[in-house]
């Protein structure tokens, strides 16, 4: 569904195609939404659907669809990610004509053994780094990750890293032919044109992977504002995987009543009863990111927790 066009504000929301919409990206979608539209923004909705081992077949059909039916409006045609791979590709040789990437031949099993052990998973060692090892099967491309990153946020301000001492020379295309996220993420930003990311706080240990890329290849930095993240009943993050229940069985209009007392946004008690376009007319109108809780997480409104079992 498209909406007109607006200011230079350019955001997105993407989801991974790997089961139905949980109110933890119900939540992503609507924040994002809100801030691109009161704004006077464009809103993108873009696939990511890079790992097709992990897409569930009609999922990608079923997010749109409730995104639809809960009354989002996007701008432009949906993207998907797995269309996009002679532009990665571009890129990937780009970093590789500076001499700012490589090809790798240690297995995932040899850098366990070898390398220490960080907060992110082992941490590359460098080891091919001066070996000029060659393309071929079971290769994968890593970028030489040699900056300390200040990364600003707009919910989470700014925070340091090292990533020569945290995460080592990260990859950029696997040994099974598949991109990064990293690399993908960013290439598919800038095509949109995106300017301003709210995502879920999850991805933000990510973020200056995808910053150094951006620095890499002399690319605009869009702004950054990661939400908390959404816990469940067990203190888990609401996700797919631990089969956090999809939002479509629940009222729609509860659904975003509860998705803006979340995000501290302050709606009057009435417009809990209120219809959906009455919600998003309100919400449009009083939306403001600063009053989000800049926290790592908040519970699952206990309206929309599952019943015990």
């Amino acid at each position: 569904m498209a909406a007109k066009q607006g200011s230079t504000y350019k955001g997105r929301f993407a989801p991974t195609p790997s089961g139905n919409l949980h109110f933890g990206s119900f939540v992503t979608a609507a924040a994002s939404y809100l801030d691109a539209r009161k704004n006077q923004g464009q809103w993108f909705v873009r696939i990511d659907d890079l790992d097709i081992a992990r897409e569930v077949k009609g999922s990608a059909h079923a997010i749109l669809n409730t995104l639809e039916r809960f009354g989002f409006e996007w701008d432009g045609q949906i993207s998907y990610q797995s269309a996009h791979s002679n532009r990665y590709q571009h890129f990937a040789d780009e970093l590789l004509r500076q001499h700012k990437a490589y090809w790798c031949e240690c297995s995932r099993k040899i850098i366990t053994a070898r390398c220490k052990s960080g907060e992110y998973g082992p941490v590359y060692d460098g080891y091919c780094r001066d070996r000029a090892v060659a393309p071929g099967n079971n290769r994968s491309l890593r970028v030489k990750a040699e900056q300390s990153m200040v990364i600003a946020d707009a919910l989470k301000g700014e925070t340091s890293i090292d990533l020569q001492s945290s995460l080592g020379d990260f990859i950029l295309k696997r040994a099974d032919g598949i991109f990064s996220y990293h690399l993908a993420v960013v290439v598919d930003d800038l095509d949109l044109g995106i300017t301003h990311i709210v995502r879920g706080g999850d991805l933000h240990p990510l973020t200056s992977q995808q910053v150094f890329l951006q620095n890499c290849l002399q690319l605009h930095t869009p702004q950054y504002a990661h939400l908390p993240i959404v816990l469940d009943t067990q203190q888990r993050k609401l996700s797919k995987s631990s089969n956090a229940p999809a939002i479509d069985k629940a009222a729609m209009n509860t659904v975003l009543f509860e998705t803006l007392k979340l995000l501290n946004q302050a709606p009057p008690d009435a417009l809990g009863c209120a219809p959906l376009d009455e919600i998003w007319s309100w919400a449009k109108r009083h939306w403001q990111l600063e009053r989000v809780p800049g926290q790592a997480s908040v519970p699952l409104p206990a309206l929309l927790s599952p019943p015990a079992k």
